[in-house]
């Protein structure tokens, strides 16, 4: 089983290298999001499976790297569906993390 640290890393590519996300097209709900970061709003992405949500993260992520000069040890991304993840918390993860 691959330790906590190892699954931190390959969730988050942008830590060790350029991130780049091919063959993936713009969304119009990205500058929406982008635009509320700021504000102290809770912002909800509920979909049905495979619609794109985790595509929609990962645009935000690389919005945030590239045009906002985000630091990539700053941006932390967790499959909370991963079943390495199953017996722990999200308090643990953070803590981890």
């Amino acid at each position: 089983m691959e330790n906590i640290g190892e699954l931190f890393y390959r969730y988050n590519p942008w830590w060790e290298a350029d991130y780049e996300l091919p063959g993936v097209y713009e969304r119009n709900i990205v500058e929406l999001i982008l635009n509320k970061l700021n504000s102290r709003d809770i912002i909800i992405l509920t979909g049905l499976r495979r619609v794109g949500k985790t595509t929609v993260f990962k645009l935000i992520i690389k919005k945030l790297l590239k045009e906002k000069g985000i630091n990539q040890k700053k941006i932390f991304y967790i499959s909370l569906d991963d079943y390495l993840l199953s017996k722990k918390s999200i308090v643990e993860i953070i803590d981890e993390y």
